[in-house]
């Protein structure tokens, strides 16, 4: 085995907790990512502190939607009711209650819906919004336990 020639710089070493850079296997004993000689996507919190404050730069679109969505369609489902039921002891007392109480069990089942979608075009909203301020000014500060 011959030795690399002295080129007048030092080859720095890959040992523990060192990662290789692209194009370079990993030294012996470190993982690739798979197959790859690339550090994994976790490499950089690997011995990371657990705790501390962190800063929320951006939420994602998408997730906001789903979340907006959700939260807004249980909102309504659950409070819905209590409306519904009031609704329903109303009609009892009117003539025609029945029509109106079936007009009330469809308004319902059409808030859930749309006030659902319409949370979650909010919550897309409010999460452009953030990324578009955080961006400027940096974001929330949080503490991780």
């Amino acid at each position: 085995m011959q030795s690399p020639q002295n080129t007048g710089q030092e080859q720095p070493s890959q040992g523990y907790g060192q990662q290789p850079s692209y194009g370079q296997q990993p030294a012996y004993g470190q993982q690739g990512y798979g197959n790859s000689p690339l550090p994994s996507p976790m490499s950089s919190y690997e011995g990371s502190q657990i705790g501390g404050k962190r800063v929320l730069r951006s939420v994602s679109v998408g997730s906001a939607f789903k979340m907006g969505a959700i939260l807004t369609a249980l909102f309504y489902a659950v409070f819905g009711l209590f409306i519904l039921m009031m609704g329903s002891m109303l009609s009892s007392l009117m003539p025609n209650g029945a029509n109106l109480a079936a007009g009330g069990l469809v308004g319902y089942i059409m808030m859930i819906i749309f006030g659902g979608i319409a949370g979650g075009v909010g919550g897309a909203i409010y999460a452009a919004l953030y990324n578009l301020v955080a961006g400027w000014v940096g974001g929330i500060e949080v503490e991780v336990a």
